[in-house]
């Protein structure tokens, strides 16, 4: 009903705010009274605020606990998080830029990420298209992960981080009619990936 998409919209705006917000900060001041600068401070208080979605939720499912008010209240500060995922990575892709002129740094990251949204769109259906009348689950997933790659090293070679290249063409696959195919396609290896991910990232 709409008063329940009125709550959800305040729970994921304001508790997962709140949540995010405050974990960051009490992170980053304890990094920075470790001795960390303040730009690795805000780095790791950005990076460990964040829980995993794809961990969680599962978790949550199997005790029941998901359509309970406390599942509700976490599910919001996750999707909150998720919202998050890319001004954080962008942000701290621009901590970790050499520029000295921040103007320019914000204008080339989003020019990259537009750069990056622009190609997917316009390359990815006819790439999916060919692989579906090739009648092929091996080339479907070479091509998945030729997207998933290619779109990482195209934002590194941006000045932008791997993970956010990645998660960008995450949502460009989402966004084409082949996704439950992909789905279905990377399921028996979404645990391996997810601890590739997270090896990869530490």
């Amino acid at each position: 009903s709409w008063e329940r998409m009125r709550l959800m919209r305040k729970q994921v705006f304001g508790l997962g705010a709140l949540q995010t917000l405050l974990a960051g900060a009490l992170i980053a001041g304890a990094a920075l009274t470790l001795g960390l600068k303040l730009d690795g401070a805000v780095a790791a208080g950005a990076a460990l605020a964040m829980s995993s979605t794809a961990l969680v939720i599962p978790v949550m499912a199997e005790r029941g606990r998901l359509h309970a008010a406390p599942g509700r209240a976490v599910f919001a500060i996750l999707l909150f998080q998720d919202l998050m995922v890319a001004p954080v990575l962008i942000g701290l892709s621009l901590l970790g830029g050499q520029g000295a002129n921040p103007i320019g740094a914000i204008a080339s990251a989003i020019l990259g990420v537009a750069g990056i949204l622009l190609v997917g769109r316009l390359a990815l259906r006819p790439l999916f298209r060919s692989a579906a009348r090739a009648r092929s689950q091996d080339l479907f997933m070479a091509a998945s992960l030729l997207v998933i790659i290619g779109a990482g090293l195209a934002a590194r070679l941006l000045g932008l981080s791997m993970a956010l290249g990645a998660f960008i063409a995450g949502l460009l696959l989402a966004a084409t009619e082949f996704r439950h195919e992909i789905e279905v396609l990377i399921g028996p290896f979404r645990d391996l990936l997810l601890g590739l991910f997270f090896v990869s990232v530490g």
